[in-house]
């Protein structure tokens, strides 16, 4: 008797399917300010480890192990935190460098949803596209005027200053010098 239940309690703890409802599905447009963010994302050394995104594409956090001796992380727990910092509901995109949000197109797993961070921004821009996650990126011009289309700088690109900008409060963030809640004020300033 004592052998059936404890089977019956192997058998619970690891056929038990995981909580999903932190992983993103449905559709997803990803905001250009989104777009770039993902790619310093897939970048960071060693490894990343979750890439969280807000259901209307706009805002988002990364998780990293910057000691590379981590314990697994709780995907629950990020959404969590990402949902209070911007106030919006918030969903896995990404798991290291596997995009897991499945929209209809992307699978949420295996190859077709790998990224690399040796990869050309060009590359993650068009592996991003073709899995529908972004459309229109560089040539955005459907909601401008015909007078901010001419312009030089595209207000809805990111620029490399401020892509240079968030690099350097993620360092102070990881340094210490900045709280999670200064970061994300900052990082919300500079993606408007």
């Amino acid at each position: 008797m004592k052998n059936i239940f404890k089977f019956v309690f192997i058998g619970l703890f690891f056929f038990t399917p995981a909580k999903s409802s932190s992983y993103g599905s449905g559709e997803l447009t990803l905001s250009p300010g989104m777009v770039d963010y993902f790619i310093y994302y897939l970048r960071i050394k060693p490894t990343p480890m979750a890439f969280y995104v807000t259901t209307d594409g706009m805002d988002g956090h990364h998780w990293i192990c910057p000691a590379g001796n981590c314990q697994t992380h709780n995907v629950g727990k990020g959404a969590r935190t990402c949902e209070q910092d911007f106030d919006k509901p918030c969903k896995l995109f990404a798991r290291m460098r596997d995009v897991k949000w499945k929209n209809g197109i992307n699978p949420g797993k295996g190859k077709q949803s790998r990224f690399k961070g040796k990869w050309t921004d060009d590359e993650i821009i068009a592996k991003l596209t073709d899995l529908g996650f972004i459309g229109g990126y560089s040539n955005n011009t459907s909601n401008q005027s015909n007078s901010s289309e001419s312009s030089s700088s595209d207000s809805s690109m990111i620029t490399d200053d401020t892509l240079k900008k968030l690099k350097e409060l993620k360092k102070l963030l990881d340094e210490g010098i900045l709280t999670e809640e200064e970061f994300t004020n900052a990082k919300k300033k500079l993606l408007k």
